[in-house]
């Protein structure tokens, strides 16, 4: 098989993947969360949402980054903040508590503050785990599932 073609089946497997990642988030009841991250019509979050576990990448598109920000998801602070450019950062999504939406803040080192309302939202379904850094490589999250109270 030539080279050109195992490229092509790559990409085209990276799609049927996240295609089924989509599927599931909308079986699931979870098709609003697809919508994005709050804060306006050119801030987005990728993925806008994920499970309480965190450690997971998060990317945010916006405005006005530069190195150095802090950023927080409804209060805890984010690890391994990546400065992609000024219109683009990534985190290591922290844990969470509770499922719900959570408010994104990102202070600069002077300590101008910009928050995303509802920004970003954590799920927790019992027996389903859905990792949506897992794939990176194929652009794509995977999912597990086990009856409730059954081990992994």
């Amino acid at each position: 098989m030539e080279r050109r073609d195992q490229n092509h089946l790559q990409r085209l497997g990276a799609f049927v993947a996240l295609a089924g990642a989509v599927a599931l988030l909308l079986a699931l009841g979870l098709g609003p969360a697809l919508a994005g991250c709050g804060g306006g019509p050119d801030t987005t979050c990728m993925p806008p949402s994920g499970g309480l576990k965190g450690g997971y990448e998060v990317r945010i598109n916006g405005k006005g980054f530069e190195r150095g920000v802090r950023v927080e998801f409804n209060g805890k602070v984010a690890k391994d903040v990546k400065f992609i450019g000024d219109d683009a950062i990534a985190v290591q999504a922290p844990a969470a508590d509770s499922p719900g939406s959570v408010d994104i803040v990102v202070t600069s080192p002077k300590g101008t503050r910009i928050v995303f309302k509802d920004a970003f939202t954590y799920t927790s379904m019992p027996g389903l785990d859905v990792d949506p850094g897992a794939g990176k490589t194929a652009g794509a999250g995977s999912a597990s599932a086990a009856p409730p109270g059954s081990a992994k």
